[in-house]
């Protein structure tokens, strides 16, 4: 299993066909796709934009939800209902103002009987179980294996890597070892602080795949369910090939414990929309008043 890692985004989330999951190992594909109770807050995360985002609460008396910024605003479908974008996304910043891959936008409507989430303030202990929740790609069929040169075996036998090919699915939550953050980057796009989990090979261990991307990875501490980042990208092997999931694969997310201050900094209160409004009414009444006295 000891190959180089590539950081591959999954940048095609949003032209992705629509079925959903998360990748379970040992799973059948038809696991982990009702609410597994506990409190684990299932409900607030939906599809968005043929991807993955979270309804985050609402702060100030807005409505807000999380996702990926290459996933962007839209409408956030839940169970509860459809809750289109009330504004723009908000791309969250490095402290030397360069973009992450994390955003917020408001919701137009407020979902109901969902709670606010709370947000990790710092990690937890590598080895500690995280939780995963996607709309992204499930497995298709057995496990299967390959050798070092990605040929595909028909046994394990001297097999080098082991992983499932991939196919539509559902909503779907798993397990994962979370094993510690760091930087990484997507290719081409952003560079950021992020939390990992790794895709091992025991039942019911899970990983993320294309369209989980605004998904999010959650952890228990004490009786609390905190926020521990939103899934952004995949780590997988050197040439793996296309719409496959592997054994050691990452699973990638942007770091709330790091960027939460940077989250709450950047959500307007909603005095900001009301002065908005407000000098938006008042332009167009010194504009109505400056007509009518052109006219005399």
């Amino acid at each position: 299993m000891r190959a180089s890692l590539l950081l591959a985004a999954c940048l095609g989330l949003a032209t992705a066909p629509v079925g959903r999951a998360i990748v379970i190992y040992g799973g059948t594909g038809s696991e982990n796709t009702t609410d597994p109770g506990g409190g684990l807050p299932w409900a607030n995360v939906g599809s968005l934009n043929g991807a993955t985002g979270v309804y985050l609460g609402v702060f100030g008396g807005v409505p807000w939800a999380l996702t990926a910024a290459h996933v962007g605003a839209g409408t956030l479908t839940l169970e509860s209902g459809a809750f289109a974008a009330g504004g723009s996304a908000i791309v969250i910043r490095n402290p030397d103002n360069s973009p992450t891959d994390l955003a917020a936008f408001p919701l137009s409507t407020t979902p109901t009987l969902l709670p606010n989430l709370s947000l990790a303030s710092a990690p937890p202990a590598a080895g500690t179980t995280a939780f995963l929740i996607g709309n992204g790609r499930k497995e298709n069929g057995p496990l299967r294996f390959w050798n070092g040169q990605w040929t595909e075996q028909s046994a394990d036998q001297n097999a080098v890597y082991s992983g499932y090919e991939l196919a539509p699915g559902g909503k779907r939550w798993g397990q994962a070892t979370y094993f510690g953050s760091g930087t990484y980057s997507i290719p081409n796009a952003t560079t950021q602080i992020g939390v990992g989990t790794v895709f091992e090979p025991i039942a019911g261990k899970s990983q993320a795949a294309p369209g989980d991307s605004g998904g999010v990875i959650f952890f228990k501490n004490g009786s609390s369910w905190e926020l521990l980042g939103i899934i952004s990208t995949i780590a997988t092997f050197t040439n793996q090939p296309a719409d496959t999931s592997v054994v050691q694969n990452f699973t990638l997310g942007v770091s709330l414990p790091v960027y939460q201050s940077a989250l709450l900094a950047a959500i307007p209160e909603p005095g900001h929309y009301a002065l908005g409004a407000g000098a938006l009414s008042l332009l167009a009444v010194l504009w109505r008043r400056h007509r009518s006295q052109g006219r005399r």
